[in-house]
C-alpha cells in the first residue's frame, strides 16, 4: 500500500445538491496509508469555506420572521473549523474537535458545534457534542448530546435541548 503525509488543499468550488461551497481551504497533517483497499489515517487539521444552501428556497414576505432568518442564513455563510482531528481505522471514522467549529451566516446567525469533554463528536462507538444556535432574531437553541450513534439509515441522539423564543408556522 501507499503511505505518506497529507498537506494543504485549496479548492475553489464544490457543489452537492443544493449545497455550494467556495474558497474551501483544508489543512491536515499526519500519517495516511492505503492498504488492502482501505484508508488508515490519523490527521489533525483545519477547514474553512464560504457556503450557500438553497434547499429552503428564498425568504418570502409570507414567511414568519424566524423562518425568513433561517432561509437568509442558509443563503450565505462561512464555515470555520480551526482544529479537527480525524482518525480512519479500517474504514471507520473517529472525529474530534479540540476547538469549536462554527457556521457564521452573513445575516448574523451563529451555529457553534463543540466537543463534549474529551469524547469524539463521532466515532465507531458513538459520539457526543454540544450545539448552540443564536442570532438574527432566531430562537436560541442549546443542545447537549450525551450520546450520538449512527444506526442504519438514521441517527440516534440522547441528551437535552433548551430553546428560548418563538417560531412561527
Amino acid at each position: 500500500g501507499a503511505a505518506g503525509q497529507i498537506g494543504y488543499a485549496l479548492l475553489f468550488r464544490i457543489a452537492a445538491g443544493d449545497l455550494r461551497l467556495s474558497q474551501v481551504s483544508l489543512q491536515a497533517r499526519g500519517p495516511a496509508a492505503w492498504r488492502a483497499g482501505k484508508l488508515n489515517a490519523a490527521l489533525a487539521g483545519a477547514a474553512a469555506a464560504r457556503g450557500s444552501w438553497r434547499g429552503l428556497g428564498p425568504a418570502l414576505a409570507a414567511d414568519a420572521p424566524e423562518l425568513a432568518a433561517v432561509k437568509r442564513a442558509a443563503r450565505a455563510f462561512r464555515l470555520a473549523a480551526p482544529s479537527v482531528g480525524v482518525t480512519l481505522q479500517g474504514g471507520l471514522p473517529r472525529v474530534v474537535l479540540p476547538r469549536p467549529a462554527q457556521l457564521l451566516a452573513d445575516n448574523g446567525v451563529r451555529l457553534t458545534l463543540s466537543a463534549r469533554g474529551a469524547q469524539p463528536i463521532l466515532g465507531p462507538e458513538g459520539g457526543a457534542l454540544r450545539l448552540a444556535v443564536a442570532g438574527a432574531g432566531l430562537p436560541s437553541l442549546d443542545a447537549d448530546v450525551r450520546r450520538l450513534r449512527v444506526a442504519g439509515r438514521g441517527v440516534v441522539a440522547e441528551g437535552a435541548v433548551k430553546a428560548a423564543g418563538s417560531f412561527g408556522p
